[in-house]
């Protein structure tokens, strides 16, 4: 049996970006399998930086925000 789980992450770049055309993000997950066997999973993907509002939400996947604003709001983390 598989099962589908999603994870949302929010992040906040205190620098900025202007001086990079595109920024590499990495994350890692660690997982324990149903059988006690401990795993990693490297995810990396390397997105354009723009300046222009109108090009983040053109690329914007716009089912995983509005999932991850729903999450947010049923939390009370916004």
């Amino acid at each position: 049996m598989w099962f589908c789980i999603g994870f949302g992450v929010q992040m906040q770049i205190s620098e900025t970006l202007t001086a990079s055309r595109y920024v590499s993000i990495q994350n890692a997950l660690l997982y324990t399998t149903s059988s006690g066997e401990r795993r990693i999973r490297v995810a990396t993907v390397c997105l354009p930086v723009t300046a222009t509002l109108a090009d983040l939400f053109r690329f914007a996947d716009l089912t995983s925000v509005v999932a991850l604003t729903a999450k947010m709001g049923t939390c009370g983390t916004i």
